[in-house]
């Protein structure tokens, strides 16, 4: 098993205390649950995502988690990702703190969940980018990387898949620590019209050696 070097923060998944649960326009929200056997994620056809800010912003080198999915995503390895089968049963994001800022036109007219992103960034500051390491549906997508063809502040790699049993554990250690603002979760069944239930066990969140600077890429 990989160990967590500088374990920074073992995130609450036991209570909705500092969790946020947002909404998409016209799309069906979630149920959300949180207890003491972890975050619980009823989809239905639905889609939302669930933010935990980090305040202050945390350094982050590395972060795990584990959960299982119960049932499937009616979307197939080759098509997951492409308009209209654009749906994971579990993206773990790091907001990213950056120089990138919203300026008034773009405040009017980007959709809720973009504001909402970067008022998450510290006073002062923006936000770079969604760092989004996602669970697949078979092997073969294992280190899938992609920027976003809808959304050029999301990045994303396939990073693990559930085991048989819908069991699953992600490990990522980024080549340099970056400076975290948020966890963004995403779970979604609305384009693939799937209906599941995601429980996320646990989420921890390693930091840096000693010494070393925060930036680069995975």
């Amino acid at each position: 098993m990989k160990v967590l070097i500088g374990l920074l923060l073992v995130v609450p998944l036991f209570s909705e205390r500092g969790w946020q649960v947002l909404t998409y326009r016209g799309i069906p929200a979630h149920d959300v649950r949180f207890s003491e056997a972890g975050l619980r994620v009823e989809v239905r056809r639905s889609a939302a995502p669930v933010i935990y800010p980090l305040m202050p912003p945390l350094v982050v080198r590395s972060v795990r988690a584990r959960g299982r999915i119960d049932g499937s995503l009616n979307v197939s390895a080759d098509r997951q990702g492409e308009p209209g089968f654009d749906d994971y049963a579990f993206r773990l994001g790091l907001v990213e703190v950056g120089n990138r800022r919203l300026g008034i036109l773009e405040r009017r007219l980007a959709p809720a969940w973009v504001r909402k992103l970067f008022s998450l960034a510290p006073r002062g500051m923006g936000v770079s980018q969604i760092r989004f390491f996602n669970v697949g549906v078979e092997p073969r997508q294992l280190g899938r990387r992609r920027q976003h063809p809808l959304n050029d502040l999301i990045h994303e790699e396939v990073v693990a898949v559930p085991d048989g049993d819908g069991r699953f554990e992600l490990f990522v250690q980024l080549e340099s620590a970056i400076e975290t603002a948020a966890i963004w979760i995403a779970t979604d069944g609305d384009d693939t019209r799937s209906a599941y239930t995601l429980i996320v066990e646990s989420i921890e969140l390693g930091g840096p050696d000693e010494g070393e600077s925060t930036g680069g890429t995975k």
